[in-house]
């Protein structure tokens, strides 16, 4: 009902803290807790453990049918075989990475963190076995933390805890160069989650409440 009402849907299986939650294909649910996933084929109604990433702390989830990476303190993880085994990812990452966030767009994938001094935003061609770094025109102080994309543009939010770097960011180019689109958003919370929806980009900060943009204008921006 459009968000109306709410029932609980994760059972008393999965751990309260739960970090991510989306759709591998169109009827398997995934989701992440500190380092176990879950999935679910019937639309959230039962869920089953397909895995133990070995960290101490998943801090982002990101699937794409059999295809699973995880982010986490000081690394990232990747499973082929829908969670069952997880293996580190090295290639083009270094090892001091702290990953919270992943987006995709086509065949691209992005992950984006921070490092112990600076932002870190990738990008992987090859369903995240290898990565490159595509940084230019972000802000070296800041995390990456949120993805989405429209009409040939990815977006990116940015921000520390404390506020530091905080913004919106604009690629037309698949994420080698990026420019802000953060007019008229408040700059002393962090950006944590972004959506399209009807016409709009949506940014959700850390509690300064959620924002709205017309794509109109982000698309004029180009």
């Amino acid at each position: 009902d459009h968000g109306v009402s709410w029932r609980n849907i994760h059972g008393a299986r999965i751990p309260n803290y739960l970090k991510y939650l989306s759709y591998a294909t169109d009827t398997v649910l995934v989701l992440g807790t500190r380092n176990r996933v879950y999935e679910s084929r019937n639309d959230g109604a039962s869920w089953d453990s397909i895995g133990v990433v070995t960290t101490t702390y998943i801090a982002a989830l990101f699937a794409r049918e059999r295809t699973l990476l995880a982010g986490a303190y000081r690394g990232m993880y990747r499973s082929s075989d829908g969670g069952g085994s997880w293996t580190i990812i090295t290639n083009g990452l270094p090892v001091n990475n702290y990953i919270f966030g992943f987006g995709g767009y086509g065949t691209l994938l992005f992950a984006g963190g921070h490092t112990d001094s600076a932002i870190c935003l990738y990008r992987s061609s090859d369903d995240g076995i290898s990565w490159t770094s595509v940084r230019s025109g972000l802000p070296t102080i800041s995390w990456a933390r949120a993805f989405a994309s429209y009409l040939g543009a990815v977006f990116v939010g940015t921000g520390t805890l404390l506020g530091s770097g905080s913004g919106v960011f604009c690629s037309t180019d698949n994420g080698t160069n990026w420019v802000s689109v953060s007019l008229g958003l408040p700059q002393a919370y962090p950006v944590k989650a972004l959506h399209v929806y009807n016409g709009y980009l949506f940014a959700g900060t850390g509690a300064n409440g959620v924002w709205r943009r017309p794509l109109s204008e982000l698309v004029s921006v180009r």
